[in-house]
């Protein structure tokens, strides 16, 4: 075995048997006899990667998101549907629209919560779980590393027109997906004039899940979108704290 592979391996296996509790970095090197400058290194590494979380750096570390979602992602999923109550009830408060908490499971679209709009012409949600049918499902695929979103295309094909009529070609989508990622959102619009405006919901890097807004077309402006948009992101990082600050283990 690769020597910093085996070392990696020990200190996942030493955080694993803490069960959720922090542990300080001089633990972790007294348990697993590797030098400091060393350990740091691999800790950080497996920080910026989702499987460690460091959320209060003077008390330690321990397992991260990553970790719990090979591990069993039902359980990761609620998790995530507590997490993110708060800033979807806000979300409602604000906008008085619906609003969406998506993920993606095995090349397709999960919803794992609906803030339903109850007033008045309201927008009603698709729970296709076409990855490339929605703003929530585009934003995840936009935010994945290049070698991920292959694999997904390899695996689910390209879009039908009726999923994403502009694209044709594995060009086209990665000409969208480009942009969706420059811009840090995604918009659609479906053959019912519902409009879903959605932010990625990064663990680090990686984007776990999405937050969005779905109205009407005729409620929906160029400023409004700009105003969702704006206050997604600051709910996206909301919740992207409470992902690293959150014990998966209970």
């Amino acid at each position: 075995m690769i020597q910093v592979l085996g070392k990696t391996f020990d200190i996942l296996d030493f955080l694993a048997a803490n069960q959720g509790e922090m542990v300080t970095l001089s633990q972790i090197e007294e348990a697993c006899g590797i030098q400091k400058t060393t350990l740091s290194n691999i800790l950080k590494t497996l920080e910026e990667s989702g499987y460690v979380t460091h959320p209060q750096k003077r008390k330690g570390y321990r397992l991260g998101y990553k970790f719990y979602m090979m591990a069993g992602s039902q359980f990761v999923f609620k998790k995530l549907e507590e997490i993110s109550s708060d800033e979807m009830r806000l979300l409602y408060d604000i906008f008085k629209e619906t609003i969406v908490l998506a993920c993606e499971h095995g090349g397709k679209r999960l919803v794992l919560k609906v803030v339903e709009c109850t007033e008045g012409i309201t927008a009603r949600i698709s729970h296709s779980d076409d990855l490339y049918q929605s703003a929530t499902g585009r934003v995840i695929l936009a935010n994945y590393p290049e070698n991920k979103v292959r694999t997904i295309v390899s695996q689910i094909g390209l879009p039908s027109e009726h999923s994403w009529s502009d694209v044709r070609s594995q060009e086209d989508l990665y000409r969208e997906l480009a942009t969706i990622r420059k811009e840090g959102f995604s918009v659609t619009s479906d053959h019912l004039d519902i409009i879903g405006i959605a932010v990625p919901i990064l663990c680090g890097r990686d984007p776990v899940a999405s937050l969005g807004v779905c109205l009407p077309k005729f409620r929906c402006t160029t400023s409004k979108i700009t105003l969702i948009h704006n206050v997604l992101d600051e709910c996206a990082l909301s919740i992207s704290k409470k992902i690293t600050e959150t014990d998966f283990t209970k």
